[in-house]
């Protein structure tokens, strides 16, 4: 049996008034409800904050770090598909990254 991982990603649209986040919320949901290899989808939205958060279940991916990294394009696809941009989104993700494989190889170690 594969594992899988439920995860939970918030992005902010910097700059974006609550209007446009409330606009783009439908679009958003519609793709991320399209994107394959996950399940039990949710998106939610903070329009005062300008906030997206992505809830959904990462399937048949064992390994913590390849999940975090497929759950990440997940969501870029999603805001990209409803026509947002993500500039600068793999400097902020890297970060998660490291610190992943940092913590997959210490689990590797003690094994």
């Amino acid at each position: 049996m594969t594992m899988g991982f439920r995860v939970e990603i918030t992005v902010e649209g910097l700059g974006m008034s609550a209007q446009v986040v409330e606009e783009r919320f439908d679009s958003i949901a519609n793709a991320l409800y399209e994107c394959q290899g996950i399940a039990d989808q949710d998106l939610s939205a903070d329009t005062s904050k300008a906030r997206y958060t992505f809830t959904f279940d990462v399937l048949d991916i064992e390994d913590p770090v390849k999940a975090v990294e497929f759950a990440v394009s997940i969501v870029r696809t999603a805001l990209h598909a409803a026509g947002g941009a993500t500039p600068n989104w793999e400097q902020g993700f890297e970060l998660i990254r490291q610190s992943s494989e940092r913590a997959r190889q210490r689990k590797k170690a003690l094994v």
